[in-house]
């Protein structure tokens, strides 16, 4: 915070956590001024936000019929499959 405004365009800090980009993220439709990880962890999980997958240029719609299968195949795999990380354990760090 700067003068008791937050400071924009920063690097290395999140101000919210819409800011936080990745390829897939949990969500959760929040009421009014709830913070996102807040919903999540009351109500959990409502839906998943999957981004970056329909930008394939040689398509008109940056995504075809056999993507939107597969994914939906991958997503629905990957929601009937235990991932192996439990609540209170640290996730396995990755290089």
């Amino acid at each position: 915070m700067d003068n008791g405004e937050q400071a924009q365009l920063n690097t290395s800090l999140l101000q919210i956590e819409n800011e936080y980009y990745s390829p897939i993220r949990p969500k959760r439709v929040t009421s009014s001024g709830e913070a996102p990880i807040l919903a999540l962890t009351r109500r959990g999980i409502e839906y998943v936000e999957v981004r970056c997958v329909d930008i394939n240029p040689f398509v008109p719609f940056g995504i075809d019929a056999d993507t939107m299968r597969l994914l939906d195949l991958f997503l629905l795999t990957c929601l009937r499959h235990q991932s192996g990380v439990r609540r209170g354990r640290p996730a396995p760090q990755q290089n």
